[in-house]
């Protein structure tokens, strides 16, 4: 899928690929809970409560500029609450719990969880906001994408992995790891070429 999606957006068509980014990220989502079994109901809890935390801050950042800095979403993202795309609540949602499990594979210890489940966060937003940026999702308006952003993505992040690593300890999704390389292989290759 997204061997696709590079291609596409390596080619004429960019306009078409780009604007099934968010149906992209919906079918990654999808493919996610199907690899759950059996898929506790907690799962589902903790997933929403992510995806609403995920909204909040995203809805907060856009209108306050104190949480990211200063930026907005474009219509490339699909459909919208209050300036957020829905799909980047579902990814808050994914990468936090896909970050939280290989963090919790990785180490026994409580603050190295948090600390790499955190910069796992930071390290793919790294790689992303390049892209995003190539590709239109979001747009900084002083064009420079500040500091405060990653620092926001590494609190926020460690927040939701303590929650994951709390409730859904003794969870497990092969397709964790496959999410974080395979979007910090595809954003690479987004900044690579475009």
């Amino acid at each position: 899928m997204h061997s696709v999606g590079v291609i596409g957006l390596c080619s004429e068509d960019i306009l078409f690929y780009k604007n099934l980014s968010w149906l992209n990220l919906c079918i990654v989502t999808i493919l996610f809970f199907i690899n759950f079994n059996p898929m506790p109901l907690k799962l589902v809890l903790i997933f929403l409560l992510l995806m609403i935390g995920g909204f909040f801050v995203e809805f907060l950042g856009v209108r306050t500029d104190k949480i990211f800095g200063d930026y907005a979403y474009t219509d490339v993202l699909g459909y919208q609450i209050g300036d957020v795309p829905i799909v980047i609540a579902l990814n808050w949602a994914v990468l936090s719990i896909s970050c939280a499990i290989i963090a919790a594979k990785n180490y026994s210890n409580l603050v190295l969880q948090l600390l790499s489940g955190g910069m796992m966060l930071v390290l793919i937003d790294v790689f992303l906001e390049p892209s995003a940026k190539i590709l239109g999702f979001w747009k900084w308006y002083n064009n420079e994408i500040p500091l405060q952003n990653y620092f926001a993505w590494f609190f926020i992040g460690t927040v939701f992995i303590f929650i994951c690593l709390k409730f859904l300890r003794e969870i497990d999704n092969k397709l964790a790891y496959w999410i974080v390389g395979i979007q910090l292989l595809f954003f690479s290759i987004i900044n690579l070429f475009l």
